[in-house]
């Protein structure tokens, strides 16, 4: 079973076959310690910071907008370009905590942004 939607298909995303300004949404949750409080303004810098460690400016340049989290769940979903969506996959996977608390990004489904 695919986290992917039909609609979205995981191989046109890594082989760049989507056009490039095709909007995606991405969903993820944080697992982390249940005592640990991270808010959406931490979730917001912590994707900068990761692009830009991981990609320079090239990968800022692709701007994620965050356009919803959970606190309570950890949960959000990220809007991204489909030719970015490998650069942000990569530094989310990569960073290991927020402001000092320690997480893990996991992506649960991509799918077109219809919005």
């Amino acid at each position: 079973m695919s986290i992917f939607q039909e609609n979205v298909n995981v191989w046109d995303i890594l082989n760049g076959k989507l056009p490039t300004e095709h909007m995606l949404k991405v969903d993820f949750c944080l697992k982390k310690h249940e005592d640990a409080n991270i808010d959406k303004s931490q979730v917001e810098r912590a994707l900068y910071t990761g692009m830009l460690s991981l990609h320079g400016l090239v990968g800022v340049g692709h701007d994620p907008v965050l356009k919803h989290f959970d606190e309570v769940k950890s949960c959000g979903t990220i809007a991204i370009r489909a030719k970015a969506v490998q650069k942000l996959w990569t530094a989310i996977t990569l960073l290991g905590d927020i402001e000092g608390e320690k997480c893990a990004f996991v992506v649960t489904n991509i799918t077109n942004d219809d919005s």
